[in-house]
């Protein structure tokens, strides 16, 4: 309701109006995490949904509210477990979040593939300003939470994350999950 009084009183045409649409991304795109984690607690999850089905919910949802256009490119991939579904999901909310934070980018790609029968590759990449990721990785100033919280959640289901990122070339942020064997066999039976 703050946001909505302080929207009333900026100009159209005012540079402020990106930031506004932005502050609004971050703080829908929080709620939904928020209530995704409440409904994991309370016993509901996304177990009915593919993970390309998934994805696109949430791309859709985030769509109506970026400052940056969206896309989504998915193979035919196999079912994911549970948990692994909602960090890689968690993982792509929080890829965009931190593009449309901090690099102002026009376009992000959001692609899940099966590279091999044997790994599943979540990639978001970004036409935003870029940065030094040796510098931020090894940033202690507390303001870079966003990456390691991406990394320890590829860990935690097995997965190897690794960011690409130059100052002024955008970002790419690949996740690679290597497959379980009954996972494969899902695929193929």
């Amino acid at each position: 309701m703050l946001l909505d009084s302080v929207d009333k009183v900026v100009p159209q045409d005012s540079a402020l109006r990106n930031r506004l649409k932005t502050i609004r991304f971050i703080l829908a795109s929080n709620l939904a995490d928020a209530r995704a984690m409440i409904a994991t607690l309370r016993g509901h999850s996304t177990a009915t949904d593919d993970l390309p089905s998934a994805l696109r919910r949430l791309v859709d949802r985030f769509g109506g509210i970026s400052p940056a256009k969206l896309e989504l490119a998915c193979d035919r991939v196999p079912a994911a477990p549970v948990v692994a579904q909602q960090e890689l999901l968690r993982i792509c909310q929080e890829a965009i979040n931190n593009a449309i934070k901090h690099a102002n980018p026009k376009n992000i790609w959001i692609r899940l593939a099966l590279p091999t029968p044997k790994s599943l590759e979540l990639t978001v990449r970004d036409d935003g300003c870029g940065f030094n990721v040796p510098t931020v990785l090894g940033s202690n100033d507390g303001a870079h939470f966003g990456l390691a919280g991406l990394s320890e959640r590829a860990q935690r289901i097995g997965g190897k994350l690794t960011v690409d990122s130059t100052p002024g070339s955008g970002t790419t942020i690949e996740l690679v999950l290597p497959l379980q064997p009954e996972a494969r066999m899902a695929q193929h039976g």
